[in-house]
């Protein structure tokens, strides 16, 4: 079968294969590029395998001034920098052993063992220069039918890396037509207690991947049917397929720690030491469940606006998504409108406005500027500079 992407003629790729003497021995393209490339997706990362050593490769690349970086040298990967794009490149591999989280690699110049170390049918696709497919594994008809299926025996695969079980529902996620197998659901069940052995950063990323699909319910669902859902999180979820009202990753994830088993907050102090979140993250996430419930139907516009002006359109417009999603009887798009609609006011009276009026710095200061901020939301932001520091008592 041939295949001709438009990335394939790309500038950049085509002197990424001249570099390698358009050898389809030497070089061919694998993995995600090939196989969202059948599905039509729009291509951004290109990977490529090499039957070449690493010192070979990057002796190709400096004679055709391509500028190579050692990225993950140690185990075959080296990146090329061409032009605009960048292209990982690595050497065919055999596994030697795998402990779950590392694995041992060994090279070798044999495509069809490189296939067979890897995880998924539709992951282990190589395309070379002239646009031939090669396949070692089934994995264009699975492509073509949503079938998300190890390479070989699952129980091997996972054991190869733990993460595995994770990726599984990922790509389930993404790509998933057909129900998952049922030996591979039986062995991701048998081994969701190692999750617990892997790093906190490569949960937390496979996870929200997995959040960034169009629509992870049915993915987060069976990870919960199987009770994989504990060992990942730290606790349980009532899920509701609402989650998919919600369009970005952060927003899901606030949304499941508003439906966990424990208090949000107690989720969230469990959630940011399992997956190692950054600070920010955390911060982000504490401020959408702790002022979650200020989102109610009966809030005044008064009650809105000054939501808005303390919290941001940004995080007010999060909180009544959440909260609809929360909530699916209750409409709150009004809520929505004002936010996008409403010019949120400068407050006239400033610091040194009462420090010229005699006021003193330190905690009086800040009480009287709580008194004319009080006093200017009552006016529904409608008394001035003047007005107000009449006011000031």
């Amino acid at each position: 079968m041939k295949l001709s992407p438009e990335w394939l003629n790309w500038l950049p790729t085509q002197k990424l294969l001249e570099a390698f003497g358009n050898d389809g021995r030497k070089l061919r393209f694998v993995g995600g590029a090939v196989r969202d490339s059948l599905l039509g997706i729009e291509v951004v990362d290109i990977d490529a395998a090499t039957s070449l050593l690493p010192s070979q490769v990057q002796e190709l690349l400096e004679k055709s001034k391509i500028r190579c970086i050692p990225t993950g040298i140690k185990h075959g990967t080296v990146t090329a920098l061409v032009d605009d794009r960048s292209f990982e490149i690595t050497t065919l591999r055999r596994d030697i052993s795998c402990d779950g989280r590392h694995a041992e690699v060994e090279f070798t110049s044999d495509w069809h063992e490189d296939a067979m170390r890897r995880d998924f049918t539709m992951n282990a696709l190589y395309l070379a220069p002239d646009g031939e497919l090669f396949d070692y594994t089934g994995g264009i008809e699975d492509v073509k039918s949503g079938s998300v299926r190890f390479i070989g025996d699952a129980k091997e695969r996972i054991a190869e890396d733990y993460l595995r079980i994770l990726r599984l529902f990922r790509f389930y996620a993404y790509y998933g037509k057909q129900h998952l197998e049922a030996v591979s659901l039986a062995a991701c069940k048998e081994a969701a207690p190692q999750i617990n052995s892997l790093s906190g950063e490569r949960i937390q990323h496979e996870m929200l991947k997995l959040l960034t699909a169009q629509a992870p319910f049915s993915a987060i669902a069976l990870m919960q049917d199987i009770k994989i859902i504990p060992h990942v999180f730290g606790f349980s979820i009532n899920l509701k397929e609402q989650i998919t009202q919600l369009k970005s990753a952060q927003l899901r994830l606030a949304y499941l720690l508003l439906c966990a088993g424990i208090p949000a907050a107690d989720a969230l102090k469990i959630l940011s030491v399992r997956w190692k979140l950054s600070n920010e993250f955390k911060k982000l996430l504490e401020l959408l469940i702790s002022h979650i419930d200020d989102i109610y139907p009966s809030i005044s516009i008064a009650g809105q606006k000054h939501l808005i002006r303390t919290l941001g359109k940004e995080i007010f417009t999060s909180l009544v998504m959440l909260k609809t999603a929360l909530a699916e009887d209750i409409n709150y798009a009004s809520m929505l409108e004002l936010a996008a609609g409403w010019q949120i006011p400068i407050m006239p009276v400033t610091g040194s406005d009462l420090l010229e009026k005699g006021i003193a710095q330190g905690k009086e200061l800040g009480q009287k500027l709580k008194q004319m901020e009080i006093l200017w939301e009552k006016s529904n932001y409608e008394l001035d500079r003047e007005e107000l520091l009449k006011n000031l008592k």
